[in-house]
């Protein structure tokens, strides 16, 4: 049997943890899942799954570290049923669910302080999300629906095919709690909908490919105490989390806002974005999470965007589709996670990516932070209500657009809110998703 050998190579370790044998499990469930299923739903096999599910949940209660000899008590609840004994992927199941019940508040604890580059079938600790609770009737208990057999309430592992993407997931507890005392959510608007009217940038091409890059407002002084009196507003309408849209700053308007403290006023920011270096590309486009004024996370953009203008490179008027001139050395996702949280920062086109998506369900991303600058938001609203619906996460979106802000949040029908341009430079949303009037 691959389970007696699984647990057989652990014991002879002496000492291993929860996470190890869980993920090992999990992987034997994947790799037949076919036959898990047919056997699952096999009624010879409920009440003896019942019985190896909470005998092991009895041997491992309340530890995450596990020794020989809780091995040894493993191998002969396996070795207990005999001729009877059901197919082996149904015991991996059995076990896997039973370490999640004894002692799956300990997976978290294998992930303590590091620093992964997530591999295909790799665990991952899942957020047990506090968010839920904050909707008043949220889309519903997972516990209800049908979910894939090589994942767990608390653990999953990385999809077999990344589609291309690397995956980074850094632990970072202590940042993140004050996520817990987040009572409302904004979306700074500091300037108007006309991207042509408030920005310029680089045009130019390259063997017949024309581009752009280093977009930034024509007046800067202008943008950037509109910025500032966007974290001055929110400071005082209570946000705890904002989000600024995408190219809103400049390199060097980021630097200054960071070393005179402004990104302080408000617990969490998302700072838009910025194109660096300055000039032509390639180069690119940076975003991150601020928690009080420190960056905790980078992004940079792997999307680049096809952009209709109105400019030739000499400055005549001639539409021109032009690429935004990226230096794309990877496509990397990169989620902070903790016990209670998961996070993403992206920007603009890179959640449009059907990739993106579905790695940000699989890996149960709680809270997605978007910095946008697009005409369109229909696929931003889409994801909203996907992630809504599972992993019943929240999204926010800040665009530059005639749409500025889309959220969704977990509500029993997907509730995702699409703000129009408007007069305001603040929206500000409570944990329902309900847009704050003062």
């Amino acid at each position: 049997m691959e389970v007696r050998g699984i647990i057989t190579r652990l014991r002879e370790r002496g000492a291993f943890h929860i996470v190890e044998l869980t993920a090992e499990l999990l992987r034997l469930c994947r790799g037949r899942g076919a036959e898990l299923r047919a056997s699952r739903i096999d009624p010879r096999w409920a009440t003896t799954f019942r019985q190896l599910r909470r005998g092991v949940a009895d041997v491992v209660r309340d530890r995450g570290q596990l020794d020989g000899e809780d091995a040894h008590r493993l191998a002969g609840l396996v070795a207990g049923h005999g001729a009877a004994s059901p197919p082996d992927v149904l015991v991996a199941r059995a076990i896997a669910e039973g370490l999640d019940d004894g002692a799956g508040q300990f997976f978290a604890d294998w992930f303590y302080g590091q620093e992964l580059d997530l591999e295909p079938g790799d665990p991952f600790p899942v957020a047990d999300s506090k968010m839920r609770s904050w909707v008043p009737s949220s889309t519903g208990a997972p516990s209800v629906r049908t979910e894939p057999l090589d994942r767990l309430p608390r653990l999953r592992l990385a999809p077999s095919d990344l589609r291309g993407l690397r995956v980074s997931m850094r632990w970072a507890d202590a940042q993140l709690a004050e996520l817990e005392h987040v009572e409302r959510f904004g979306i700074g608007i500091p300037c108007g909908p006309d991207v042509f009217e408030t920005f310029t940038w680089q045009r130019y091409s390259i063997d017949a490919q024309h581009l752009f890059f280093h977009v930034r407002p024509r007046d800067e002084a202008w943008l950037e105490a509109n910025v500032r009196t966007v974290l001055e507003l929110a400071a005082r309408r209570g946000v705890g989390l904002l989000v600024l849209p995408e190219l809103c700053l400049t390199e060097a308007m980021y630097a200054r806002l960071v070393s005179s403290r402004a990104f302080c006023a408000v617990p969490f920011v998302v700072p838009g974005s910025h194109h660096a270096p300055s000039g032509v590309g390639p180069g690119h486009n940076e975003t991150g999470l601020l928690v009080r004024g420190k960056p905790i996370v980078a992004h940079r953009k792997f999307r680049p965007v096809l952009f209709p203008d109105r400019l030739d490179d000499d400055g005549n008027r001639r539409d021109v589709t032009r690429q935004e001139h990226l230096a794309v050395d990877e496509s990397r996702l990169s989620i902070c996670v903790s016990g209670d949280w998961s996070v993403a920062t992206l920007i603009c086109k890179d959640v449009m990516d059907n990739a993106v998506q579905d790695l940000l369900r699989d890996l149960a991303v709680q809270l997605v932070l978007v910095p946008a600058m697009s005409p369109k938001v229909e696929d931003f609203a889409d994801l909203a209500q996907q992630l809504g619906r599972d992993p019943q996460g929240v999204t926010l979106v800040a665009n530059v657009g005639e749409t500025v802000a889309v959220v969704g949040v977990p509500a029993v029908k997907n509730r995702v809110i699409s703000v129009p341009h408007g007069a305001g430079s603040l929206w500000v949303f409570d944990r329902a998703g309900q847009i704050v009037i003062e």
